[in-house]
């Protein structure tokens, strides 16, 4: 995408959303990306929008534009890094939003072994930062819980201070590895919860000792051909939520 482009489709978010800011949507879509969601369908029904015809394909040229960048970070827009604390936090409760929007998900991850802590921090760190009134029923639930919730102050409130204090080249560096990091987790995460319903029965969450999954080969990207031979993209295809795994 062009910065040309970008400037088109950030006056016409302007337009469309007043209120909501636009680094608040770019977080949002790449988190929809990172969890394996569908951007164009989700993200206005999270942030409160109407569901713009036009916005919809801007968010689909988006969507595809970050996926490239989720395995290495590099995705993360530079006004993330400008008015100090205003825009990352904004950027952040994107991210969060979509972060939060899938129990089942979110719980797997968070129940993951203690192999997976990298994983595990980054899917907290977004969430930290998701605005509460969104979340899922279920999930907010969870976190009316005095200890839960307070982890999620605390590492919110841990990551600030880092921020505040860090040079731009470092704060760079923590972003770039918390986004694949969160892409990592989520591609995992039905493998996780799966493991949990056949131990605990359809829902259960404590206790879990499964290995993480080792990957054999190299990762199918969401964007490439599915190698099931449908003639969909891996993400619409046997990579989309749900799905059964490739034979």
């Amino acid at each position: 995408m062009t910065p040309e482009q970008l400037a088109q489709w950030r006056a016409q978010w302007a337009e469309l959303a007043p209120g909501v800011s636009f680094l608040r949507l770019q977080g949002l879509v790449l988190g929809l990306e990172a969890t394996r969601n569908a951007p164009s369908t989700s993200a206005p029904e999270l942030l409160g929008v109407p569901d713009d015809g036009a916005l919809a394909a801007w968010i689909e040229i988006y969507a595809d534009d970050v996926h490239g960048g989720l395995e290495s970070g590099e995705v993360v827009p530079p006004e993330v890094f400008e008015e100090g604390r205003e825009n990352v936090t904004e950027w952040m409760a994107g991210v969060g939003l979509a972060v939060g929007m899938d129990f089942q998900k979110y719980m797997g991850v968070m129940a993951s072994p203690t192999e997976l802590e990298e994983m595990v921090m980054a899917v907290m760190g977004f969430m930290s930062f998701a605005p509460r009134p969104f979340l899922s029923a279920e999930l907010e639930d969870i976190l009316k819980g005095q200890e839960h919730g307070q982890m999620l102050t605390t590492t919110r409130e841990g990551f600030l201070h880092t921020w505040d204090a860090e040079p731009e080249s470092e704060r760079r560096k923590v972003l770039h590895e918390m986004v694949p990091a969160l892409a990592t987790a989520f591609a995992i995460s039905n493998h996780i919860v799966s493991d949990l319903n056949s131990k605990y029965g359809g829902g259960g969450f404590a206790g879990l000792t499964a290995e993480p999954i080792r990957r054999e080969g190299r990762k199918i990207r969401p964007n490439e051909p599915c190698p099931c031979g449908s003639g969909k993209k891996y993400k619409k295809c046997h990579g989309a939520p749900g799905a059964d795994p490739l034979p």
